[in-house]
């Protein structure tokens, strides 16, 4: 490295991680190394948290706007879904594949790219003619986000501060129910002056300044030595970005660590999903409550424990001392406190006790969320991060809530009660306990492995020595 100024830029043979910067355009760089000299981790952690609370105002807007959008284009139920669905299916599919492209290109430059299509396809819901430019429109806004979600936790990861990496990343993950509600909030006012197409007008022109800036963003590395501190060593040959996408999976799947992680979590979004989408039908079948009531009582309860559960999960990682046994410890704890909340929740009749036990159960399930994608970072080779987690979004919706709203309804309409299908939903997060209950022994022995590898060295080391 050498010495570091405030106003030093760092040269791309300066870097002693294995890392160099690959060389800009004249312009380019000009705007790169401006950008740098007023960047930091804290600012940049504001920025990417900022994008995901403006990515999430995207769903809970189109969300809130879909009874305006029915009046427009006399969508059937049906139709309703599908534009759910392609959103679901655009952001699953592609994922992984910019994930995988963070390895071969600058990940600021993919999420340029991804913020730009999302943009576009912003605009395009917005000036939508039919229900089939209008589903085209939603598949490829899904596209854009997924080039930011799984390329934004692991650069927040590698700036933050080295005992609140987990508090840094719940903060950015909360932003996913806050945008949400504040989304279908915008929906609203937007429903009461204008066209519901002003609304994703006024996004794309929101967005499209900040998509712009994501370009010149400097590389983590960059930004921890201008501030004088050191990055992460790389674990991976410097021609691992030849990897093709297949090995790439190879090699997540023989990471039993991360696949029991990855299979617990999806468990628990399983269920999550379940309740997002059933929860209001079933106070409205079963605690005969109105719908105004229901939907405004599990929307606040949604939010609030969204909030408070996500960054209280984070928090207590780092309070625990944030090793990975540590998260998985706390994984374990939630899902089976959730799980016994929730199975109570739907066996009482009363609405009150309902609430109370259905807020402390979602409290639980959203403080998963920041210890699992602590630990997909972790368990994986500092390269293989990004990748990691756009897999994870990929399987987690593909296994958890992309079919457990269809299952979950199936078996009401089977059994003719919402109640035996809800309490059906809740025994699934039994997987989640027992896939996080099976990352402690295998964290635990990868650990005591490790710890004899590095032990047999030094050995080793010291006889050579002799």
């Amino acid at each position: 490295g050498g010495e570091l100024g405030d106003d030093v830029f760092v040269p791309a043979d300066e870097f002693d991680n294995g890392f160099v910067v690959p060389k800009h355009s004249r312009l380019t760089q000009r705007f790169h190394t401006a950008f740098l000299q007023i960047s930091s981790p804290v600012r940049m952690w504001i920025f990417f948290t900022l994008c995901n609370f403006l990515n999430y105002i995207d769903r809970g807007a189109f969300a809130g706007s879909l009874t305006a959008i029915d009046d427009d284009f006399d969508l059937t139920s049906s139709q309703m879904g599908m534009l759910g669905a392609s959103f679901m299916m655009g952001y699953m599919l592609f994922a992984p594949l910019f994930g995988h492209l963070s390895r071969k290109y600058r990940p600021a430059a993919l999420m340029c790219i991804g913020l730009a299509i999302w943009c576009l396809a912003t605009l395009g819901t917005a000036i939508s003619f039919n229900f089939w430019t209008l589903i085209i429109a939603r598949a490829v806004s899904g596209i854009g986000e997924a080039s930011f979600i799984g390329l934004a936790p692991t650069y927040i990861d590698d700036i933050a501060p080295p005992k609140h990496h987990s508090t840094w990343l719940a903060v950015f993950f909360s932003m996913i129910p806050i945008g949400a509600a504040t989304g279908y909030g915008v929906a609203g006012i937007f429903s009461q002056f204008s066209s519901w197409r002003w609304t994703f007008a006024f996004e794309a022109l929101i967005v499209a300044p900040i998509a712009l800036s994501c370009w010149f963003i400097p590389y983590s590395e960059e930004v921890l030595y201008h501030v004088g501190r050191k990055p992460k060593p790389r674990d991976i040959p410097i021609n691992q970005e030849k990897l093709t996408f297949l090995q790439s999976l190879q090699m997540l799947f023989g990471n039993l660590r991360y696949d029991v992680i990855v299979l617990g979590y999806s468990a628990v979004v399983f269920v999550a999903g379940a309740l997002y989408f059933w929860a209001p039908g079933y106070v409205m079948e079963e605690l005969d409550l109105s719908v105004a009531t229901a939907d405004i009582g599990i929307g606040i309860l949604t939010v609030f424990c969204g909030l408070v559960g996500t960054a209280f999960g984070g928090w207590l990682v780092d309070r625990l001392g944030g090793t990975n046994f540590v998260a998985a410890a706390v994984c374990v704890f939630f899902s089976t406190t959730s799980f016994v909340l929730a199975f109570i929740g739907f066996l009482v009749n009363n609405a009150i006790a309902f609430f109370v036990l259905m807020a402390l159960a979602e409290l639980m399930i959203f403080a998963i969320t920041s210890p699992v994608n602590i630990l997909c970072l972790n368990v994986v080779e500092v390269e293989n991060r990004s990748f990691s987690i756009t897999m994870q979004i990929f399987f987690i919706h593909l296994l958890g809530d992309f079919p457990s709203p269809f299952i979950v309804g199936a078996i009401a309409d089977h059994t003719g009660s919402l109640r035996t299908a809800m309490i059906f939903c809740c025994m699934w997060m039994l997987y989640a306990i027992l896939f996080f209950g099976l990352s402690l022994f295998v964290i635990r022995a990868h650990a005591a492995n490790t710890k004899q590898i590095a032990t047999n060295s030094s050995v080793e080391i010291q006889e050579l020595a002799m």
